[in-house]
């Protein structure tokens, strides 16, 4: 079942000390038991609007980076089902149409997203 959803907490739990590119590898291992090309998560990365951050330490992101960080972690694994807990909350306008533009585009690839705000 957890790996039909993707989950993003109003406030996520990031691992700081590791690189955007770092963390994601590590959680999609996590949930998923495998691993992919450094080229997939770079692509993520780049879809959520993190291309250009993905060597910068979590722990210097900003809030909206930290949830564009999120978003990648709760679709790294390709959920059917997409849970968002206040995705606009306390982040830049950047952040904001960031996260729209996935949202929308997982609606269009046929994804059920589900948010509370």
């Amino acid at each position: 079942m957890r790996q039909h959803i993707g989950v993003l907490p109003e406030y996520t739990d990031l691992y700081e000390g590791l690189t955007a590119l770092e963390h994601i590898a590590y959680l999609k291992k996590k949930i998923t038991g495998t691993r992919q090309r450094t080229s997939d998560y770079e692509e993520l990365l780049e879809f959520v609007g993190l291309h250009h951050d993905h060597q910068e330490k979590v722990g210097a992101f900003t809030p909206g980076m930290k949830k564009r960080l999120g978003m990648a972690q709760a679709i790294a694994h390709q959920p059917e089902f997409i849970l968002l807990d206040e995705p606009f909350a306390d982040i830049d306008a950047d952040s904001i149409l960031h996260i729209q533009r996935v949202i929308e585009t997982l609606k269009d690839e046929g994804k059920t997203v589900f948010f509370n705000s």
